[in-house]
């Protein structure tokens, strides 16, 4: 039982990082480089402390938020049109995860490495959500929601309740359960307010630079 639970929450995972591929290839999102380099960064981090205290099982949906923005990443840069401008704001947020990665290095303290990772990621999360509210329009929902299943269902694979097990895939469930219902409100509200939030053209964007 615990198993099928375990496949349903990372076919979940799987299928919003498919999505959210599709979606930059379509044009309908522009995700932030630097955000996801975090993401992905600090997904590295929980991945090798959550492994060093003994967690196995309850890796795969930390492996799953390793994959899903590196792959974002690296395809942002084969589609140009694809990513947000980057603001300085956003190098900052960069900066404080590598700051993440180093201090885990030092301490060797693997709550201490996800405590670190987890600080960074919420701030590297910080442009993202602006942009979720702002231009929802450049964000797909259902690349969240998803998440917000496929992250939960890790809860059934607790080997014991300790912070290692449990920090990372709560604060995975709730970042993302936080950008998706900002993208969702997002888009009514720019309905209510006469704006369509499909159509780019009638949103003020801030381009990429080349």
């Amino acid at each position: 039982m615990t198993l099928s639970i375990l496949a349903l929450g990372l076919l979940a995972n799987i299928m919003s990082m498919v999505l959210y591929l599709r979606g930059m290839v379509k044009g309908d999102a522009r995700p932030s480089r630097v955000t996801n380099f975090a993401w992905a960064l600090e997904g590295g981090i929980a991945l090798a402390a959550s492994w060093s205290d003994g967690v196995r099982w309850g890796l795969l949906p930390v492996m799953v938020a390793f994959v899903g923005p590196f792959s974002v990443l690296c395809l942002s840069y084969s589609l140009k049109q694809a990513a947000w401008k980057t603001s300085p704001f956003d190098f900052v947020c960069g900066v404080l995860a590598v700051i993440g990665l180093i201090l885990w290095k030092v301490t060797g303290n693997p709550n201490l490495a996800i405590l670190f990772s987890i600080f960074a990621g919420t701030t590297a999360a910080f442009p993202t959500i602006i942009k979720s509210w702002r231009h929802p329009d450049t964000e797909i929902a259902a690349g969240y929601l998803l998440p917000v299943i496929g992250y939960a269902t890790s809860f059934v694979a607790l080997e014991r309740y300790s912070f290692s097990e449990i920090a990372y895939p709560a604060y995975c469930v709730a970042i993302c359960a936080l950008i998706a219902g900002l993208i969702i409100v997002g888009r009514c509200r720019h309905r209510r307010l006469g704006t369509d939030a499909d159509q780019p053209h009638r949103i003020k964007y801030k381009p990429l630079e080349r």
